[in-house]
This record gives C-alpha cells, structure tokens and sequence, in this order.
C-alpha cells in the first residue's frame, strides 16, 4: 500500500466514518465515567480526584469530541479508509479513558497550572477548528477548485491544524497536573512531525506539484519558523 494512500480522494465505505464515530461517542462515555462514577465497575469505588479538575477535563473532552465529530461529518469530504479509522479511535483513548485515569487519581487542589491548561485548550482548539474552516469555506469558491490553500495559519505552517491539535492536547495534559500525560503531548508531536505530517506532505507533492513545492520551501511543517 502506498504511504499516501489514506489522502486518497475515493469512493468508499461508509462504515469507517461510522466506526469512528460510535467508538469516539463509546469512549466519551467511559471517560466521564471514570471521572464522575462512584464505582469504575462494581465492587472497586477508588476515591474520586478533585472535582473542579473532573469538571475542566470533562468539558474539554465534552468539546473535543464534539469538534472531532463536526470534522468528519461536515468538514471531511474525502472518504476515509479502516487504516485511517483504526487509529482515530486510539487517540479518543488516551484523550478521553488515560486522561480521565489521571485525573481520577489525582486528589490534589486545581491551581495556576490547570486553568492556564484550560485557556491553552481553547486556543489549541480555535486554531485546528479555525484553520480547517477557512480552507473549507475557501475551497468551496469555484475559482480555487484545484488550487492548494496557503492562507491564513496555513501561510505560518503547513499542517498549522497540526500544531492546533498539539497544542489543545498539551491543554488538556496541564488539566491532569500528571507528568505521565507528557507521553500523550509526546506522542502526538511524533506522530504528526515523523508520520502523518510527512505522509500528507507526500501527497500534496504528488497533487499539487509546483505550488507545493513553493509553499514547501517558505512554509515549516508544524511550528513556523522553527520546525
């Protein structure tokens, strides 16, 4: 399979689409659980964690999930093959059940650290949304069908809706006050600089030839200027 076969604009299955959507709403589910439940299941009732940390965490993952759903039932109009959808509902695990875990466990008073955590999410947030709306809004005009979008965040960075994601997860990883939710912050980062930021890459060479080319040159992958 080529690597860039997941941006591969095709007709396909619906189910993948719907897979990730029931298994994102699944796991919401059970991250408010093990913040909110008395019992995680029954006979073992750990004592709950700080109740105004569960209350940021869950309304940031109250957003995310919502934010991630109007992405693949608006904003997505490519199809979207099971290599893709396998691995979305990885990450709904680690923001939603591994974070609630950390949060659970962690009685300790919410601070400076938490609610600049919670301002950071919001901003992460308005720039993976914002950026993804201005390249929907703009390639819905009928004079840009064909051309590469280069504007607004997408002129700082070219996966600048990337670096939005990166930023809303370290967000939420600030909530948890954990030093463990730093793998996730790590994660992501590698995963979108080593993986799927070059895959998309290739594939935007591949469609857009010389524009990409040009945009590649001035433009960094994920943090402008720098990387």
């Amino acid at each position: 399979m080529e690597t860039n076969a997941i941006y591969q604009k095709k007709a396909g299955s619906s189910y993948p689409r719907l897979f990730v959507v029931l298994s994102g709403l699944l796991l919401l589910a059970a991250g408010l659980h093990i913040l909110f439940a008395e019992e995680l299941w029954p006979g073992y009732a750990p004592d709950t964690g700080n109740l105004m940390r569960s209350q940021l965490l869950a309304i940031t993952m109250g957003i995310t999930a919502a934010r991630i759903l109007f992405t693949l039932l608006y904003l997505l109009r490519r199809s979207m093959n099971w290599e893709e959808a396998l691995g979305i509902p990885f990450a709904f695990l680690l923001y939603f059940v591994f974070y609630g875990a950390l949060v659970r466990y962690n009685p300790s008073g919410v601070g400076w650290l938490e609610w600049a955590g919670f301002v950071v999410f919001f901003a992460g947030s308005a720039i993976n949304t914002g950026s993804e709306l201005a390249r929907h809004f703009w390639k819905q005009k009928p004079e840009n069908k064909g051309n590469l979008y280069t504007k607004g965040g997408f002129g700082l960075a070219r996966h600048i809706n990337y670096t939005g994601d990166i930023i809303w997860v370290s967000g939420m990883a600030c909530i948890t006050a954990s030093p463990y939710s730093l793998l996730v912050v790590a994660f992501i980062f590698c995963f979108f600089a080593f993986f799927n930021g070059p895959m998309l890459d290739r594939y935007l060479a591949e469609r857009y030839g010389d524009q990409y080319i040009a945009w590649e040159q001035k433009t960094k992958s994920l943090i402008p200027g720098i990387f």
